[in-house]
């Protein structure tokens, strides 16, 4: 008599299909990280004359890298810093009009092709742009102030200050709501409730964010 075959249990079903998603992961890691190190390898090959202790003496790659590290970073503080106001606002305010719609906007940056966005940015920051009459009437700003280091921060910030609000606006929302019931039992201040609730909730989510 044929034996029957005992029924994998859910423990072992997963172990065996969780094998898959590490093995395509590893995959594409070393490709990703071959196909750099290649060109990298490939480029140093090329150039056998060039010895990397000179570059560091270099002052037009230690320009190229002050610009970087101080674009970057302005880039991360600002989303960053802006972001969580505008993740606290729509937590505190579940139900206030236009809540929803603001949600869908803010989905748009994920999914936008970066040449409609930067088409949006010269039409409304450009020479020419919407913004241009309040620009000459303030008159701090230059006129070329989009083509520079504040323009590419500009263009980072439109994208990652809408990814960072939606993740420390979920983190937020996964607060027990029964803290969120005995902070308004409790009568707790803004302050205070940035300091018991909202903050343990963003503080680990920060450096994820910035990195």
């Amino acid at each position: 008599m044929a034996q029957r075959r005992r029924p994998m249990s859910p423990t072992t079903r997963w172990a065996t299909h969780s094998r898959w998603p590490l093995g395509a992961g590893i995959v594409a890691l070393v490709a990703v990280a071959g196909l750099g190190l290649g060109s990298l390898g490939a480029l140093l090959w090329q150039a056998r004359e060039l010895h990397p202790a000179m570059l560091w003496q270099e002052p037009w790659l230690a320009a190229v890298l002050r610009f970087t590290l101080w674009q970057a970073s302005l880039s991360t503080l600002l989303s960053i810093g802006l972001a969580i106001p505008v993740a606290l606002a729509l937590a505190r305010r579940p139900r206030f009009l236009g809540r929803r719609l603001l949600l869908r906007a803010m989905e748009l940056s994920l999914v936008i092709p970066s040449l409609i966005a930067l088409f949006g940015l010269v039409a409304v920051h450009g020479r020419r742009g919407w913004l241009a009459p309040l620009r000459d009437w303030l008159g701090g700003l230059p006129d070329d102030y989009l083509y520079g280091l504040s323009g590419i921060v500009l263009a980072h910030v439109f994208y990652n200050l809408p990814l960072a609000a939606r993740l420390m606006l979920q983190a937020l929302e996964e607060a027990p709501a029964a803290q969120w019931r005995l902070a308004g039992q409790l009568g707790l201040s803004r302050g205070a409730l940035w300091r018991a609730l909202e903050w343990p909730r963003l503080a680990p989510l920060l450096p994820r964010l910035a990195a």
